[in-house]
């Protein structure tokens, strides 16, 4: 009797404890479930965040290279822009429709961004420039300042600006970024009303930009091409090919031909009206194919008598040792029939350049 008494109380306890197993069991179970759960949640909004930063910070490389493009477009075009005139290419046509707010595709057909430069970022959407005058263009202290900004805010699930992605794509721009709000356009380096320019449409909060500017300040620094100021240089100036000049050519002291022509020796037909210094000193010019004297000059003079033909030393020409003209003057009979004691007579001539 008693040992069976105690053989059912020991089943009766080893019941209740599997039964208590059974309920840890469960309960750790459910447990792991819900930390499992948690994870990949976590995981899952982490990567979504970093595909979203990544998307943000590729847009922001983006609209840093725009920015690179809108800086040669100023550069290149300052001058008329200053002066609120349209640039022109070499056909005389206008090279932007609007060149206070160009488009990407004017950009690149312009050679300012490369020919396979995207139009829009990795976030969508496209951007819109505009090119702001300061107030004292086209005078001293003119600045240009170009906005370039994306056509749609970032926003977040709550329609509200995006902070995170604007913070990492403004972080990529290399503090040439920003971001407009409800007043302001802003970002590290600049700072405008919204809207920027009058009759503008104002950006809505959220909405990424980029900066780009130049002023006469920087500008004034370089000589360009076309640039219609005088560099007044200070030293001397060294060009490897031809000057060409619309209008004089002026020196104040000498003009040194290095250049060296022979009378009457051909020059090309191409090259009429070029100058060279002759041989023996004095200025030829090409002209009918050939150098010439400039402006009739003397070649010397000589004799010649009817018994005794070139006498030498006094009938000699000084600038030729013989009784002849240098190259590229003619003889003119000055005088003849001077008759000497042995019946013979003399004549004289000069020689005169072809010119």
């Amino acid at each position: 009797m008693v040992t069976s008494f105690f053989a059912r109380k020991r089943a009766s306890a080893a019941g209740r404890l599997r039964h208590a197993q059974r309920g840890f069991a469960l309960a750790e179970l459910a447990l792991a479930v819900a930390l499992t759960s948690m994870i990949l949640v976590w995981a899952a909004s982490r990567i979504v965040n970093e595909v979203d930063d990544a998307a943000a910070r590729a847009t922001g490389v983006w609209l840093l290279e725009l920015k690179r493009g809108l800086d040669n477009m100023l550069r290149q075009h300052f001058a008329d822009l200053a002066e609120g005139v349209a640039p022109v290419g070499q056909n005389g046509l206008p090279l932007y429709a609007d060149p206070l707010a160009p488009r990407l595709a004017e950009l690149k057909a312009q050679g300012h961004l490369p020919s396979g430069f995207p139009e829009s970022g990795a976030i969508g959407g496209g951007a819109a420039i505009r090119i702001l005058r300061d107030a004292r263009c086209p005078e001293a202290g003119c600045r240009l300042d170009a906005l370039a900004h994306l056509a749609e805010p970032l926003l977040a699930g709550d329609a509200a600006p995006d902070l995170m992605r604007i913070a990492a794509a403004v972080g990529a721009t290399g503090g040439y970024g920003g971001a407009a709000t409800a007043t302001r356009v802003r970002g590290a380096n600049f700072d405008f009303p919204n809207p920027p320019a009058p009759g503008m449409a104002p950006l809505a909060a959220g909405t990424l930009a980029a900066w780009a500017a130049l002023g006469t300040a920087e500008y004034d620094l370089f000589v360009r091409m076309r640039d219609t100021r005088d560099p007044s240089l200070g030293g001397p100036l060294s060009v490897a090919g031809d000057i060409s000049t619309g209008g004089r050519l002026r020196t104040d002291e000498y003009l040194a031909l290095g250049g060296i022509g022979v009378a009457g020796q051909p020059c090309p037909a191409a090259s009429a009206g070029l100058f060279s210094r002759g041989a023996g000193g004095g200025l030829l010019e090409c002209r009918g194919g050939a150098w010439r004297t400039v402006g009739g000059a003397f070649g010397g003079l000589y004799t010649t008598n009817s018994l005794y033909g070139c006498r030498r030393p006094a009938g000699f020409n000084p600038l030729t040792g013989k009784c002849s003209c240098p190259a590229g003057y003619a003889p003119m009979l000055v005088s003849r029939d001077l008759w000497d004691e042995d019946g013979s007579n003399t004549s004289a001539y000069i020689c005169v350049g072809s010119g």
